[in-house]
């Protein structure tokens, strides 16, 4: 087993149509207001995100400034995955949107958003201290994530 690998899995309920939450997860303008990770998209393609595509993003790290974002999988309002670095933390990042289509308990208008982050970290000295460090914080940086794209997406309506 790596020791410098981890998956955190974490869901909410959000009182909103897949449609909203899938662009509050895409379009970057909409991500730099519920994203407190994140200041503004450097180079954001007209038509992000699709598989293949590399965008930078100015964290309000101290340390690490840029976050470099890559697609890989895009099912609209349903499934976005993607690649992130930030110095040496590598994530596979996956957001899931299930609606009442999915499952009978999920109400009419609202959806679940399920978030799948697997942590690895770059082969560089110090790599278990960083672990420790990036997956003592990925946890508590993806409750925060998914309250405040809650809070997001309720306080806009669809």
């Amino acid at each position: 087993m790596d020791r410098t690998t981890a998956t955190f899995k974490r869901q909410i309920s959000i009182a909103a149509p897949a449609s909203r939450v899938w662009r509050a997860l895409c379009d970057p303008g909409e991500v730099a207001q519920w994203d407190a990770g994140v200041r503004f998209p450097i180079d954001p393609p007209v038509d992000y995100p699709q598989p293949g595509q590399r965008v930078r993003w100015r964290t309000t790290g101290r340390v690490f400034r840029i976050l470099l974002d890559e697609p890989v999988e895009v099912v609209p309002e349903r499934r976005l995955r993607a690649n992130l670095s930030l110095g040496p933390a590598r994530y596979d990042e996956t957001y899931t949107i299930r609606t009442a289509v999915d499952e009978s308990a999920i109400s009419a208008g609202h959806c679940l958003l399920l978030m799948v982050v697997t942590l690895s970290i770059a082969s560089v000295p110090g790599r278990r201290i960083a672990f420790r460090h990036f997956s003592a914080d990925t946890p508590t940086s993806m409750v925060s994530a998914l309250t405040s794209i809650k809070s997001h997406c309720e306080a806009l309506g669809a």
